[in-house]
């Protein structure tokens, strides 16, 4: 017969880890949650680090990445272009 297997989903990366090659161009990441009505958010800037809710980058979920200036980098294995202001990135 033919059995279905679900596999838990493993966290993806931390933001500041996979966006890292950004650097400074990053602004913010957030990202809605359905599931309990609300938004998380990644902010790289030091002060921000205790109002930071977004922890893993998951793969298949999507993000609204903002950034300063154009991009063209490699995310997640993958060449992204990125343009100046608010992206919608599928992780």
């Amino acid at each position: 017969g033919v059995a279905l297997l679900a596999l838990p989903q493993r966290p993806g990366p931390h933001p500041r880890e996979a966006l890292s090659a950004l650097d400074r161009d990053l602004i913010r990441v957030f990202q809605y949650n359905p599931e309990v009505g609300n938004w998380r958010i990644f902010d790289p800037r030091p002060e921000m680090g205790d109002a930071n809710t977004l922890e893993h980058l998951t793969p298949g979920e999507t993000y609204w990445v903002g950034v300063i200036g154009d991009q063209r980098i490699i995310l997640n294995g993958q060449v992204r272009h990125l343009v100046d202001g608010w992206n919608v990135l599928v992780w």
